[in-house]
């Protein structure tokens, strides 16, 4: 009877100490899984219904790429397109005494860089920040006046900048593959040529409200 009560319990000891080591390799797989998810969505497409430059306000797009296991470094991709609103209806007309609409000088941006992020990008709030080069093209509108016929016209001219910046960005991901992020940067043009004119160094701002997809 003692020997039936020991090995009773000898395997009640056993079936509890399998099923502990069961549930800590089940959770380290688990674990694992999530973690190996995290390292391999590694890219991030995204739109930004919202976007502005120094230019004005329009949308774009980016890409981004993880390039570390740990998520540390990006190689970043934006493209946008902004519009000067503002210059829409500031071209005065003094024969007619009415304001004419003026060229909205689209610019389109191209800003390769890098993003770094300090605590690393595999978690649902992340923080980075980094470098960017600029370049974009477009057009510039100027009026001059004519004072044969006291009328103010606009001359329209293209527009080339070159230049760097540096952005901050919040980024927030709703599920492992569902991405949102708030960004802006600020710096300087290095290039400034209106019409083939080169110009004063202009100050760079951009800013962007995303929303992607991460795989």
């Amino acid at each position: 009877m003692v020997f039936s009560h020991t090995r009773l319990l000898f395997i009640v000891l056993l079936v509890a100490l399998s099923g502990n080591v069961f549930a800590q390799h089940t959770d380290s797989l688990a674990g694992t899984k999530r973690l190996m998810n995290g390292i391999s969505r590694q890219n991030i497409i995204a739109i930004a219904p919202f976007a502005f430059t120094e230019n004005g306000l329009g949308l774009g797009c980016s890409y981004e790429r993880i390039t570390s296991g740990k998520g540390i470094i990006s190689f970043y991709m934006p493209l946008m397109i902004t519009f000067n609103i503002a210059n829409t209806s500031r071209i005065y007309n003094y024969n007619t005494g009415y304001y004419n609409t003026g060229n909205p000088d689209a610019m389109f941006y191209v800003m390769p860089g890098i993003k770094i992020y300090p605590w690393g990008c595999h978690k649902k709030l992340t923080y980075a920040t980094g470098a960017a080069t600029v370049i974009a093209s477009g057009q510039s509108s100027s009026y001059y006046v004519n004072m044969g016929g006291l009328n103010i016209a606009e001359l329209i001219q293209s527009h080339f900048l070159y230049g760097a910046l540096w952005h901050n960005s919040l980024n927030i991901h709703y599920t492992p593959r569902l991405y949102m992020g708030i960004e802006t940067g600020i710096g300087s043009s290095i290039l400034n040529k209106v019409g083939g004119s080169t110009q004063s160094n202009e100050l760079l701002i951009e800013g962007a409200l995303k929303l992607g997809y991460r795989f």
